[in-house]
């Protein structure tokens, strides 16, 4: 299992850098022979609207690279690029970036026309150059002469930073936004499929493990939905709980209880007897939604109190990895898979967090955070399915091991039955028997009364004989570890009332004890019905084995029954149906009609038998 587990964590690290790399593409600028794009950084100071004033900026700073998170009280920051085409043709240029909420672009022309272009998250779809998440910037390059093209980036309620900053040409603008789109709308529909998945197994086992697994992938996908303007498809404009951010940070939150509550169905945790740590996690629990709901109630953006929210999610992680803990201490095999889970978005939750120190842009860290949460989700499906198949597999033992003790004791129900009719009731009616067969030899009486007391005896004698089949039925009803074949010639070969025809291998079927005992009790149980029911005089019992397949075939000469009046199946079938399809894996099949005696065919597939 751990070197499994070692495998595949290895496979997906290695799928997670690709993913990110794919994701987030930095300092990817375009270069030819005729433009070249390197950028500088002003910060705004006061509102700036007049190009000659940015033309007379001198603080530039072009020392800083891209990525780039600014300092915490930067607001807006201004971007400047000069291009020099040298070419005698116009040149189409496209600046590209993500995860803006606002850009103003400004750039002159030979003439001194001033051109300017706004676009970022605040802008509708249908109102971008390009309708994607990607934010496209068009800029046309007049040949011969230097172009100054001036960028102002603003983002609300949220740490201004520059994941990207890419100058390409059209068509390579189209190649990175449609790549870009391909990976983004695979995560969100490997959620969505996942989601349908958590909720069909919540509506079929209604346990709360697939509750709380289902509210932890609709959290993750309102995330990507809301953070990728997807969320364009549904309004115009954004509501303005998706646009100060409170969504995200909401989902967030939601995110972290419905994971920490999962963690406790998932990982077994005894809530009945509560724990300090379970004590704890519901007070934060509590209070994390007591301050989402003043915040957002009184209209407040969550990002400026997220000092108030860190510390709750951060109690929640750690009871959530103690719950962990305990669980692998105690060699809960699911757990291993919890724990490949969690780690990678732990690691990404840490990065969040520092966000305002790391210099790391937050564009990254939720790109990153969407690759984190499908490894989550992906590991998190193959535990709940591997959990699955534990516990019914557990279930199942138990079962089975309930079944057996049942099995004995009544098994020793029946000796003991069989045991108190031979040596009370049997012993009685003979004594009776002999007392009337010494009367009538020795007593003279009239001809009536010496027939009358020949039929009594004869009557007696009946109910003797018939008395003595039920302790030999209920004694012989289990193997008692002998075999199989050899038990149904003891008890069937010298039978004559009715006859049986028996067709059996020549040499022992060396089968598991638990499959030859239910084969056995199949074959008792139906020749019991035979005996009982269908007023045969011929009982056919046929036993095969080959490399592929076991077949068993009992068929009569009674008197059937009619199919279709006995579609609710009676006990005896059932319990037949039961031993032979749930137990032995096998197809049980009854073909009967009045008049033609019955058949019950059995055929197992011997790769479905325990070994």
């Amino acid at each position: 299992m751990i070197k499994f587990l070692r495998v595949v964590f290895l496979f997906l690290i290695s799928s997670f850098s690709t993913l990110a790399q794919s994701i987030v593409q930095v300092d990817s600028l375009f270069k030819t022979n005729e433009m070249t794009a390197q950028w500088a950084f002003s910060e705004e100071k006061n509102p700036i609207k007049d190009y000659k004033i940015l033309s007379q900026i001198k603080d530039w700073n072009d020392t800083k690279a891209i990525p780039i998170a600014f300092e915490k009280h930067v607001k807006a920051v201004w971007l400047k690029t000069v291009f020099y085409n040298k070419s005698n043709a116009t040149i189409p240029v496209r600046i590209i970036t993500k995860g803006i909420d606002s850009l103003n672009v400004l750039w002159a022309d030979s003439a001194g026309k001033l051109n300017s272009f706004h676009t970022g998250r605040v802008v509708p779809l249908s109102e971008r150059f390009v309708a994607s998440q990607y934010l496209v910037i068009p800029v046309n390059l007049e040949p011969k002469r230097n172009t100054t093209v001036y960028i102002r980036i603003y983002n609300e309620a949220y740490h201004l930073s520059l994941p990207f900053l890419m100058v390409a040409n059209p068509s390579e603008t189209n190649l990175i936004v449609k790549k870009g789109e391909i990976v983004y709308n695979t995560y969100l529909g490997c959620l969505f499929l996942m989601m349908i998945f958590s909720f069909i197994l919540f509506v079929f086992y209604r346990e709360k493990l697939y509750l709380y697994y289902f509210f932890c992938l609709v959290w993750s996908f309102g995330i990507a939905f809301c953070y990728n303007d997807f969320t364009y498809f549904i309004f115009e404009k954004l509501p303005e709980f998706v646009r100060n951010k409170n969504a995200f940070a909401t989902f967030l939150c939601l995110s972290n209880m419905s994971y920490l509550l999962l963690a406790e169905q998932y990982l077994k945790v005894d809530t009945q007897k509560p724990s300090w740590f379970f004590k704890v996690s519901r007070i934060t629990m509590i209070m994390m939604c007591v301050l989402l709901i003043g915040f957002i109630g009184f209209g407040e953006v969550l990002y400026y109190a997220r000092n108030l929210f860190y510390p709750l999610i951060t109690v929640n992680a750690v009871i959530t990895y103690y719950h962990l803990f305990v669980s692998i201490k105690k060699e809960y095999s699911p757990s291993w898979f919890f724990l490949a889970a969690t780690a990678p978005i732990v690691l990404i939750s840490t990065l969040d967090v520092m966000s305002d120190y790391s210099g790391i842009p937050i564009q990254t860290v939720h790109d990153l955070f969407y690759a984190g949460t499908f490894v989550e989700m992906f590991f998190l499906t193959i535990g709940i399915v591997y959990r699955f198949r534990q516990e019914r597999s557990d279930l199942e033992v138990a079962r089975r091991k309930v079944f057996e003790s049942e099995t004995i004791i009544q098994d020793e129900e029946r000796k003991r039955i069989a045991r108190d009719l031979h040596d009370e009731i049997g012993h009685d009616i003979l004594q009776i028997k002999k007392f009337f067969s010494n009367f009538l030899s020795e007593k003279s009486t009239t001809e009536n009364a010496s027939k009358t007391f020949e039929e009594k005896v004869n009557e007696l004698d009946d109910v003797y004989k018939n008395l003595m089949k039920i302790p030999h039925r209920l004694s012989t009803n289990s193997l008692n570890n002998k075999d199989l074949v050899s038990e149904l010639i003891s008890l069937y070969e010298h039978n004559y009332d009715p006859s049986y025809k028996l067709s059996l291998p020549k040499t022992p079927l060396n089968l598991n004890p638990f499959v030859a005992e239910n084969l056995f009790r199949i074959i008792t149980e139906s020749v019991h019905n035979i005996e009982k029911h269908a007023r045969a005089t011929e009982v056919g019992i046929d036993l095969s084995k080959d490399e592929k397949e076991l077949r068993l075939r009992i068929d009569d000469n009674g008197i059937g029954f009619d199919m279709n009046k006995t579609r609710k199946a009676g006990m005896g079938l059932k319990n037949l149906k039961f031993r032979a399809e749930t137990e032995l894996k096998g197809k049980l099949t009854v073909e009967s009609s009045p008049g033609n005696g019955t058949i019950i065919l059995l055929k197992i597939d011997l790769k479905n038998l325990p070994t």
